[in-house]
């Protein structure tokens, strides 16, 4: 299951804030059973369809049960908060889709 995550970044957001957000959700992929992979960037499309969202990463899980483990799990919840503080207009700058 590849988990993806579409944000609008504050622009006031610090950039060690950032960073540290970042690497706390990279860090899940050592702590959280069937998390495989994370992959995070800044937005490059020359579509120009983003809508503003200027962020986005994504996970790979073994099966659709490691991502129900991995929603409740603390430190998903830790790193989440972290980032959430960082983004524009809370959770409704947030998008979330898995495939």
């Amino acid at each position: 299951v590849k988990h993806m995550v579409i944000f609008k970044l504050s622009p006031s957001a610090p950039a060690a804030a950032v960073e540290d957000a970042r690497a706390t959700l990279e860090s899940l992929v050592s702590i959280i059973p069937g998390l495989n992979s994370f992959h995070w960037g800044a937005n490059s499309s020359s579509e120009g369809l983003n809508r503003g969202y200027t962020h986005a990463f994504s996970m790979d899980f073994d099966s659709p049960e490691a991502v129900l483990a991995y929603l409740p799990h603390p430190a998903h919840l830790e790193a989440a908060a972290k980032l959430l503080a960082l983004i524009e207009g809370g959770l409704d700058g947030v998008l979330v889709v898995d495939i």
